[in-house]
């Protein structure tokens, strides 16, 4: 990352995750000011610094800290997102937390507390292990307790939302599929008992010319194309998830504030 002049480019191009991150700040200006709530390493924010914005990390390890402003500059400081709240209410044009949520005991009391942190009008940033590319019943094919905690779908992001007073936009993966076309191939993995295939929206039975469209999808010859004609119309039916090119194996989200002070909501 160090390395590269374009550094969020260039991890967008690795990882959906960060492809997500680029999508979800693509339209605030330059200087805005980015806080990244478990910076790690440190590359993250160094990367989204590279891109324009007045970026910042904290995180609660001192070695990792240290390793980041070594390697970067005096973008970091080590402690707990908290302790910022009470210094800089108010201060931030989005917050940015990646893979973390699913590590924690209460991930309703860590956006409620991090969101005076933010202007109004502003963001959190929340990328995470997406459910909702396994079938409906699948109980768990997330790493186990004690590492996640949390399995999270779009319907409990919506909740999640709701109840700390914020609206929710889910992240387009399209794009993402279009300048990586075999990034989806391990949604669905070889194996796995796929969902009976279903109709298209208008009642008529997809055509092999449409599953075979989606071989760029999935280049693995073990699943063959009735299958791939699966999981396309079981994906695509009204009332159910995206369709599989909007979908990554990461989820991104997007909470805002209202734009406006007095329409604030203390949860």
């Amino acid at each position: 990352v160090a390395q590269q002049p374009e550094p969020l480019g260039w991890l967008g191009r690795k990882e959906a995750m960060y492809w997500a991150v680029g999508s979800a700040l693509r339209d605030l200006p330059r200087g805005s000011r980015v806080l990244e709530i478990g910076s790690g390493l440190g590359y993250t924010t160094h990367a989204l610094a590279t891109a324009g914005f007045d970026a910042h990390g904290v995180d609660l390890s001192h070695e990792a800290v240290g390793h980041a402003v070594r390697r970067f500059g005096n973008r970091y400081r080590q402690g707990d997102a908290m302790q910022i709240v009470k210094q800089e209410q108010g201060g931030w044009d989005a917050l940015l937390a990646t893979e973390l949520i699913e590590h924690l005991v209460d991930p309703v009391a860590f956006v409620a507390g991090i969101r005076p942190l933010l202007k109004p009008g502003g963001r959190i940033v929340l990328t995470t292990p997406d459910k909702d590319i396994y079938r409906p019943g699948t109980l768990w094919q997330s790493d186990p307790p004690p590492v996640h905690l949390w399995w999270f779908g779009e319907a409990s992001m919506r909740k999640l939302a709701e109840r700390v007073g914020m609206s929710m936009q889910r992240i387009d993966f399209s794009d993402y599929h279009r300048h990586k076309p075999d990034a989806a191939r391990v949604l669905w993995p070889v194996g796995e008992v796929l969902p009976r295939p279903r109709l298209r929206a208008d009642g008529t039975p997809c055509t092999e010319v449409e599953a075979r469209g989606m071989e760029r999808f999935f280049p693995d010859q073990q699943i063959g194309w009735r299958q791939r004609l699966r999981w396309l119309v079981y994906q695509c039916t009204p009332g159910r998830r995206p369709p599989l090119k909007q979908r990554a194996r990461t989820m991104g989200i997007v909470l805002r504030s209202p734009a406006s002070a007095t329409q604030l909501h203390h949860p």
